[in-house]
């Protein structure tokens, strides 16, 4: 079932907006004057009903694209901005799933040893060092990515790789983050109940749980390689 819009707003509005703000570029690229965007694209998913089962972070993508797309045909119209939709929505269900591979570190003792974890289709693995190609691959990213941070890595965290299926990095990457973030859930709940007061005196505050993330996340293909190459994820505190 294609999307279609919610009978509750008047997406005529909405498209005769972005229209406005629509620029184009002598050498035909398509940008949206002022900081409105973002806010165009959260509207426009808000309206629309989607009929096909797309990840929220895929059809989010799929809504900013579309705006691109139909800016770069002509006047942007809610007739224009639906049929664009439905066109990325048709293309992204005809992509393959592929396999991928989130390197991350969390700060558990790189000398203790943990047996794998499977969630679903889903594999954590913890190892003191990442394999050779996934290794490689992520440093190829970290000077760029030590641009996001305001320290330097830390050198004394395990390291974990979480495997995922997805159709998309971002789908990939999020089903990979929420699943290590629901295992370290787990095991800080059952740490924290075991502290029922927890008091700090001055100087930067700490954070409340004890197993928290390494600051960069990269993903990768099964076999090592980059499968974002521009791209990184990344804690900011």
């Amino acid at each position: 079932m294609p999307a279609s819009w919610n009978k509750e707003y008047n997406p005529s509005l909405l498209a005769e907006k972005i229209e406005s703000t629509r620029k184009v570029s002598e050498d035909g690229k398509v940008r949206f004057e002022g900081w409105g965007f973002k806010e165009f694209a959260v509207l426009l998913y808000s309206m629309l009903n989607f009929g096909q089962d797309v990840p929220e972070i895929d059809l989010r993508q799929i809504v900013s694209k579309a705006i691109f797309n139909s800016g770069a045909k002509g006047i942007i119209t809610a007739k224009s901005l639906l049929t664009e939709v439905n066109k990325l929505e048709q293309e992204y269900q005809k992509l393959p799933t592929q396999r991928y591979g989130l390197a991350s570190s969390i700060s558990i003792n790189p000398s203790l040893e943990f047996h794998k974890i499977h969630l679903g289709n889903t594999l954590i693995v913890f190892e003191k060092n990442l394999p050779k190609r996934f290794k490689q691959e992520a440093n190829n990213l970290l000077r760029d990515a030590k641009q996001s941070l305001f320290a330097d890595p830390p050198a004394d965290y395990m390291q974990v790789r979480v495997h995922v299926s997805a159709k998309s990095i971002h789908h990939g990457a999020k089903q990979a983050l929420e699943t290590l973030d629901f295992v370290r859930g787990v095991w800080n709940w059952a740490y924290n109940r075991r502290h029922f007061i927890r008091e700090t005196w001055g100087g930067k505050s700490k954070p409340v749980n004890q197993i928290i993330l390494g600051p960069i996340h990269t993903l990768h293909n099964s076999n090592g390689y980059l499968a974002a190459t521009n791209n990184w994820w990344y804690e900011p505190s």
